[in-house]
């Protein structure tokens, strides 16, 4: 289900007055749950360290994505609270499309909604990237590395990874963070390259020649990036990532 790109007034951020709206929700923000006294300390206590990273959604001055982070500001004494406005001329069913949205999303890891909201788009141009960090709430370069990564990796792992089923093997634990992956690509590109140069070496050759070196960073490229899928393929799932 995806958002849509009206349901917003724009992309500004507002500060309110977390007294003023503490006391001010919407009927639909009962759509999600009340966190539990355990998840609610965690929430002041990031709240006060790295204080509000996502601003909470107000529908005609009243809240309706976000009152655990009001709660949370106003029991840690904190005066204001980033919101955005949202259209006033919102249906009902589109404010609790909107909430439902959201409350799926908070269960995902940062990859699988970088994958998400990459998948929402229609374009790649700079303004569709910052609808899509706006509405799925991540930023645009996690984003455009989901885009990179969907370049890298053949269609059913990345798949496999938008679903959470997919992790990459690094140091004996396991992550599926985009730029891991995009780092350990590009480790392995070096890698090739490496052991081309030690074959060409045998053979008394140097791949630092300017035009083998380029022809060898082709081929390397080629290798990993679905000219070669097969091969590919076989690294990865030999080598790189292990599934649930």
């Amino acid at each position: 289900m995806k958002p849509r790109e009206n349901y917003y007034l724009s992309s500004e951020v507002y500060k309110g007055d977390v007294e003023l709206l503490m006391y001010r929700f919407h009927p639909v923000a009962d759509m999600n749950p009340l966190m539990g006294a355990e998840e609610f300390r965690a929430l002041k206590m990031s709240l006060s360290l790295h204080g509000q990273l996502e601003p909470i959604l107000l529908y005609r001055g009243k809240v309706v994505d976000g009152r655990n982070r009001v709660t949370a500001l106003y029991e840690t004494k904190q005066p204001h609270v980033d919101y955005i406005k949202l259209k006033n001329n919102l249906q009902l069913n589109d404010l609790e499309k909107l909430v439902l949205i959201k409350e799926t999303r908070r269960k995902q890891t940062a990859t699988q909604l970088a994958i998400t909201a990459l998948g929402s788009m229609k374009s790649f141009k700079q303004e569709e990237y910052r609808r899509a960090s706006l509405a799925y709430g991540i930023s645009s370069k996690q984003i455009q590395r989901a885009k990179k990564v969907s370049k890298l990796l053949p269609k059913e792992q990345f798949l496999a990874l938008h679903k959470g089923s997919l992790y990459v093997k690094l140091d004996g634990s396991k992550t599926s963070s985009l730029q891991v992956i995009i780092e350990d690509m590009k480790a392995r590109e070096i890698i090739v390259l490496e052991e081309m140069q030690k074959s060409s070496e045998k053979d008394g050759e140097s791949i630092r020649d300017d035009s083998d070196f380029k022809e060898g960073l082709l081929i390397a490229k080629s290798i990993l990036k679905g000219k070669s899928e097969n091969y590919k393929k076989g690294m990865l799932e030999g080598l790189l990532f292990e599934t649930n």
